[in-house]
């Protein structure tokens, strides 16, 4: 009885592990997706800066 009941709690356990670990690699893949988004709009605004038209550039950074 005892061992039945350990059994079954260790399945649920190895599962509700399964999930966690899931939830985590999507938190980091979006958190790291947002990082290079951020990092290509501002690389946008340097290069429109380094080209000297300022006109584009505020309009990037109001969008």
């Amino acid at each position: 009885m005892m061992q039945r009941f350990i059994e079954k709690n260790q399945v649920k356990g190895q599962l509700l592990l399964i999930l966690v670990m899931g939830l985590t690699i999507l938190l980091l893949q979006a958190h790291s997706s947002q990082k290079d988004a951020s990092a290509s709009k501002a690389q946008i605004i340097a290069d429109v800066n380094r080209d000297g038209t300022e006109f584009i550039l505020k309009k990037i950074r109001y969008t």
